[in-house]
């Protein structure tokens, strides 16, 4: 039996949804306003200090953490508008500085996609189209989409869900490495 909900249902669930993806947004925000305030002070590792600061008060991982950071980073006031309803774990695993990336954002949005539904078609083109094995930015990235994934229950011991935080971490390492040298030509390969 389908289950026909009352508008004024529907409408406060979304507008619920709705506020918890500006709290997440307004969350990453204030992380990065907390980094860029202590930039000064803390130096090289600031980022990485703030957020195992918050690690200890929130009692959440390393990654989760990073991910507010890194997606109130990458998108402003203005995107977020543009995007509205897009889910949030989609705008958190979008580059919008690779142009792939972001008409399948806009594709997402069109279609109504679920976040599920845009991983698995972010998969394919990632991996069929060859334009995409240039930058290893976006293949650290996708792995750790996927890795995070792992932490919903797929029946793995905890040995092996224990170690995830730690690899994601040295993932975001080597992202942050790789940003800082310029990259020519594709002498790079995964």
């Amino acid at each position: 039996m389908k289950i026909q909900l009352a508008d004024d249902v529907q409408n406060r669930a979304i507008a619920l949804y709705d506020d918890i993806k500006n709290s997440q947004m307004r969350f990453g925000r204030f992380l990065c306003e907390i980094i860029d305030a202590h930039s000064e002070i803390s130096g090289q590792n600031c980022r990485a200090n703030v957020i195992r600061a918050f690690i200890g008060i929130l009692k959440i991982e390393y990654d989760t953490i990073e991910s507010y950071v890194r997606t109130a980073e990458r998108f402003n006031e203005d995107m977020l508008m543009e995007y509205s309803n897009v889910p949030y774990s989609v705008l958190r695993n979008t580059n919008p500085e690779n142009d792939w990336e972001m008409d399948l954002l806009k594709l997402c949005q069109k279609e109504g996609w679920s976040s599920q539904k845009h991983r698995e078609i972010k998969a394919k083109m990632f991996y069929e189209d060859p334009e995409n094995h240039r930058d290893p930015i976006p293949k650290i990235q996708f792995i750790q989409s996927n890795m995070r994934s792992l932490n919903d229950d797929y029946g793995l011991p905890s040995s092996v869900l224990a170690r995830i935080p730690a690899v994601m971490h040295m993932l975001e390492e080597i992202e942050h490495e790789i940003r800082s040298v310029p990259i020519t030509g594709s002498s790079i390969s995964f």
